[in-house]
């Protein structure tokens, strides 16, 4: 499926495009897809800056390789999504659920995961700058669970 026939289907109403497989690079910058259920998509290498996907059932998405930077993921169903070596700048997770998620090697900067549920989390070996952790602390350690 191609990003532009994604944004037709959901303004004309669709929201259930689970197990979507979208083209390789597929822009979606700056779009709002609120409450999309996207579970078990594949968004490889996708540039989704400033996409708003607050609500959304994201469940298993596959967002490795993506660019989320300014990506509103607030109140997201994230549990077991992959987002290995993505960019996390200033990305939005507060109150998402992440539960088995993925981020190894993912660039994690200014990002704000408050109210966010970790449980079998893997962050392995992200690189961290100002981001602020579920309790409201920011932390710059490689490895925040130790905080």
């Amino acid at each position: 499926m191609t990003a532009e026939e994604l944004l037709e289907r959901y303004a004309a109403g669709e929201r259930d495009f689970s197990g979507v497989h979208l083209n390789t690079e597929a822009r979606l910058a700056n779009t709002n897809l609120q409450g999309i259920n996207l579970s078990n998509g594949i968004m490889n290498s996708a540039y989704l800056r400033g996409i708003n996907l607050e609500g959304a059932i994201l469940r298993g998405t596959n967002f490795a390789f993506g660019d989320l930077m300014g990506a509103n993921l607030s109140n997201a169903d994230l549990e077991g999504a992959i987002f290995h070596e993505a960019v996390l700048l200033g990305t939005v997770f507060e109150n998402s659920n992440l539960k088995d998620a993925f981020f190894g090697l993912a660039i994690i900067e200014e990002a704000n995961f408050r109210g966010a549920i970790f449980d079998n989390t893997d962050f392995m070996e992200c690189i961290w700058n100002k981001t602020i952790w579920p309790n409201g602390r920011i932390i710059t350690d490689p490895n925040p669970t130790r905080n």
